[in-house]
């Protein structure tokens, strides 16, 4: 936000996983970035305004989550390696 000038210290909340973030928004004049396939999917079920934003971000950091009790387990294996492959083939 501070290359666009916006001072960082108008930043109101940080969140490690933009799913969450537009349960906050609403009712507020704050806005989030996400990424834009995601951005696509979530407009309509919570009524955003998709804008782009005036200069090129970087590229951030995907992460796939897993509780332990799934980690060997073969489809669960398969699934994080077909999750892996269409991110790397995307970036």
């Amino acid at each position: 936000m501070a290359r666009v000038g916006h001072p960082a210290s108008k930043t109101s909340m940080w969140m490690p996983y933009f799913l969450g973030a537009p349960l906050f928004l609403r009712g507020t004049d704050l806005v989030m970035v996400l990424p834009k396939r995601a951005g696509i999917l979530l407009q309509d079920y919570y009524n955003l305004k998709l804008l782009s934003t005036p200069i090129l971000l970087e590229n951030f950091t995907y992460r796939l989550i897993w509780h332990e009790r799934v980690h060997s387990d073969p489809a669960m294996r398969w699934f994080r390696n077909l999750i892996a492959e269409e991110i790397h083939a995307h970036s």
